[in-house]
């Protein structure tokens, strides 16, 4: 990052590059403060406020205007939201699920945390296993309403990896199974109106029924990585913010409404460089292979991962952080016991 702010004398300004220092500080700081009981409350926490979300949809499908009296409205970027710490609803985007953020796929990433810790980590979260069955219906839940396509590949990737385990955590498997098929027969008999159709079909044929990844919203993703690459090779220690926000549109082969890429890898790579990029995710491969002995839960992690930097312009994630540190303090506590149990059989 330091090269990068040298190298573009600036651009990269040294607020911006305290801003990404700090999300991996903050991560620390929470999660040290009471390491025991951090994986609990994290989950808990976003348990509820998927229940809370869950309950404000309702609400908000019934009749909007009964959101826009209970909450304070705000505008921010000519847009106006109605929320607070609880939940918000933007408008314009009316009808999907935001949870306390004001764009769902952002909403979705947390809710896939919480969904990877209910499947691969589930001997962490100290709650019943009728807590955890409810736990993952309201998520499973919260994650429908969101309607992000993100959230959909997240939520296929997770279940897809668990199916295929071989985990001792199998409990879930049926439930999924049994949800998965309801899902699918409802959705399926919708037709045009149905999930699968809207979020993930219509963005892959054009009308014509040929296959293209540039109709919908896959044209904005594929035309902005293509600029991004192009940003990149020409500002190999990263462009900055301020140049980047100045050249990015001229590097685009076609016009599209967007002002920066919503790809997180390639902007990365555009903003803070290939090398500052690389590490970052050499930082992720390093963490999960040293602390997750899983290999179905590092490929599922892995493949999220990917997902997510596709969907969201950003790869720093601080709820990603945090799951990895849970993992490293869940195996270092297991060979910690471990040692202790062979010593004491030694001694008898």
């Amino acid at each position: 990052l330091i090269l990068s702010y040298v190298a573009t004398s600036g651009s990269l300004g040294i607020p911006s590059i305290l801003n990404i220092l700090c999300r991996y500080l903050l991560v620390l700081l929470v999660y040290y403060y009471d390491r025991n009981k951090f994986s609990k409350r994290l989950f808990t926490a976003i348990t509820w406020l998927a229940a809370i979300s869950l309950l404000f949809y309702a609400a908000q499908m019934v009749d909007r205007n009964i959101i826009k009296l209970i909450l304070p409205s705000y505008e921010n970027s000519n847009h106006i939201y109605y929320g607070s710490f609880i939940y918000c609803m933007p408008m314009g985007d009316d009808n999907r699920n935001c949870g306390i953020f004001a764009e769902p796929g952002l909403y979705s990433i947390v809710l896939a945390v919480a969904i990877y810790m209910i499947l691969f980590m589930d001997s962490l979260i100290e709650i019943s296993e009728g807590k955890k069955r409810i736990a993952l219906v309201i998520l499973i839940g919260a994650m429908i309403t969101c309607q992000s396509t993100t959230g959909y590949i997240s939520m296929v990737i997770l279940f897809g990896f668990y199916l295929v385990s071989r985990t001792k955590n199998t409990k879930y498997k049926k439930w999924i199974i049994v949800l998965v098929m309801l899902f699918l027969v409802f959705d399926l008999n919708r037709g045009y109106e149905g999930v699968i159709y809207q979020n993930f079909l219509s963005k892959l044929f054009d009308s014509s029924g040929q296959f293209d990844v540039t109709v919908s919203t896959g044209a904005a993703r594929y035309y902005s990585m293509i600029a991004d690459i192009s940003v990149a090779n020409n500002y190999f220690f990263g462009a900055g913010f301020e140049i980047y926000n100045r050249v990015w549109k001229s590097y685009l082969p076609v016009n599209i409404g967007d002002v920066a890429s919503c790809v997180g890898i390639t902007y990365s790579m555009a903003t803070t460089g290939y090398i500052a990029t690389i590490y970052s995710l050499l930082f992720y491969v390093w963490m999960l292979f040293r602390n997750q002995p899983n290999r179905i839960a590092r490929l599922a992690f892995i493949a999220l991962f990917v997902n997510i930097s596709l969907g969201q312009p950003n790869i720093r994630f601080v709820i990603l952080m945090s799951l990895m540190l849970v993992e490293c303090d869940k195996n270092r506590l297991e060979n910690a016991l471990e040692g202790v149990n062979s010593e004491n059989l030694m001694v008898n």
